[in-house]
């Protein structure tokens, strides 16, 4: 409040000795108080207004001058305390709108079924990583992974049994691929990788790698177990000016190339 005010308040005499006001709350201390309860301004400063109301409102009965600003104080508190729910609920109200974008965005980015990141997020992040390899001179790689014999899988066992499969081979690569790779739905049954700082061999070594662990897993289905396995086509970045659907197109070619050869291996694209 002002000084005005403030002097005011003391020319009330002993029954209103000062009023303290500040953020968070407002607090009054009388002598009173003091002789009453035993309480001073330094038991009252900053508390709620629940903590010290019950105290003045009896006082303020006997002291007919300190009654208005009794309950000009108690409106006062009353208001800071409601602007510090409001203010406590729109913050409650922007972490819930902030987490409600974020799942949106995610949905946005992610396959459905996989859970890894759809087709239209991996070609924004390759044309990325594009620019920055050539930029830097750096290395990198892309491979194409195709579940071999999958519409065998989808018509003899359902299509429940071909998202199962699906789902198996992203839970065999996601451990290899934690480092360096990102892993997307490329469609149907078939991924896309990418491997930064990764030159040829090096993109060679990690798909069969990958190609080695598919190879070894899995999916029972009424009681019968589906053998899995994958082909990959690589390439890697050669020229300045390749682009992102150029750089795919030659790992597609060399995933046909697998294909043809028998299944079940990595094939390289030529330059």
């Amino acid at each position: 409040m002002t000084r005005q005010f403030h002097q005011l308040v003391l020319r009330l005499g002993p029954g209103a000795t000062s009023l303290f006001l500040a953020l968070g709350g407002v607090v009054i201390s009388v002598a009173l108080c003091y002789a009453v309860y035993g309480l001073t301004h330094y038991d009252l400063t900053g508390r709620p207004v629940a903590v010290w109301a019950p105290f003045l409102v009896p006082l303020a009965v006997g002291i007919p001058l300190a009654r208005p600003i009794v309950a000009l104080v108690v409106r006062l508190s009353l208001l800071t305390d409601g602007l510090r729910e409001t203010e406590e609920r729109l913050v409650q109200e922007s972490h819930t709108r902030r987490s409600v974008e974020e799942k949106l965005r995610n949905a946005a980015i992610t396959d459905d079924l996989t859970n890894v990141y759809n087709r239209r997020h991996f070609f924004d992040l390759l044309r990325s990583e594009i620019a920055r390899a050539v930029r830097y001179a750096r290395p990198l790689s892309v491979a194409i992974l195709d579940v071999d014999h999958f519409k065998h899988v989808n018509d003899r066992f359902g299509h429940a049994a071909g998202d199962s499969a699906l789902r198996a081979v992203v839970e065999t690569c996601r451990p290899l691929a934690e480092h360096a790779i990102t892993i997307a739905r490329y469609g149907g049954e078939e991924f896309v990788l990418l491997f930064p700082e990764a030159d040829e061999l090096a993109a060679v070594t990690r798909s069969n790698d990958l190609r080695l662990a598919i190879a070894s897993t899995s999916v029972r289905v009424h009681n019968e177990e589906i053998r899995l396995t994958a082909s990959f086509g690589v390439a890697s970045l050669t020229r300045a000016d390749e682009t992102a659907d150029r750089l795919l197109a030659r790992a597609d070619s060399a995933l046909y190339r697998a294909k043809r050869a028998g299944r079940n291996r990595v094939d390289v694209a030529t330059a």
